[in-house]
């Protein structure tokens, strides 16, 4: 496994580890208040960090829900849910214990999208890796997204940095995810 470095999101509110090759998109362009960005650009792997309300979904639905949403937001051509895996105390432990966190889940599957203002020819296969922590006491939703490439269009403007064709970030992607999740503090609402 890679080494994770601390990193202070929302001002210091929420601690999280993440590789030390994630670099804070908010230090090129502009990001929402409610999301942090870090992406890897060599590998064209990003990790989203973000608050949202919470949604109209029982914890058994929450995981597809979350999912897709994400899928239409991205403007997905094609998207297919594989799974929902709960998520238990020795998953989350700075979070589920302590009441932080009332449910948790990690929702995977795989979007074909495209970059920006790109079209379809450009699209990629990407496989998404989602974490949904329900956090009653302030009425939201901690979503921890992992993107990770399966396949980039030569027409994309990823393989200007990554390169076309397959890609093998995504082969350790759960165990990444997991690995933050474990590190994964909040300090304050």
């Amino acid at each position: 496994m890679e080494a994770l470095v601390k990193r202070e999101l929302y001002g210091g509110a929420i601690e999280l580890h993440i590789p030390a090759r994630f670099v804070d998109i908010s230090d090129f362009r502009p990001v929402p208040d409610h999301q942090e960005v870090w992406a890897d650009a060599r590998e064209d792997q990003s990790l989203v960090v973000e608050v949202v309300e919470r949604l109209e979904a029982g914890n058994a639905e929450c995981g597809r829900v979350a999912w897709q949403d994400a899928a239409e937001a991205a403007e997905s051509s094609h998207s297919e849910l594989q799974g929902v895996q709960q998520l238990g105390p020795g998953d989350v432990p700075h979070l589920l214990p302590s009441g932080v966190c009332a449910y948790a889940c990690v929702a995977h599957g795989v979007q074909t999208v495209s970059k920006g203002r790109q079209g379809a020819d450009a699209a990629n296969r990407v496989e998404v890796r989602m974490a949904v922590l329900r956090l009653p006491r302030a009425h939201s939703e901690l979503l921890l997204t992992l993107n990770s490439p399966l396949s980039i269009s030569p027409a994309s403007q990823s393989a200007q940095h990554a390169g076309a064709g397959e890609r093998r970030a995504y082969q350790a992607s759960g165990p990444l995810l997991q690995a933050m999740l474990q590190t994964l503090q909040v300090h304050d609402w």
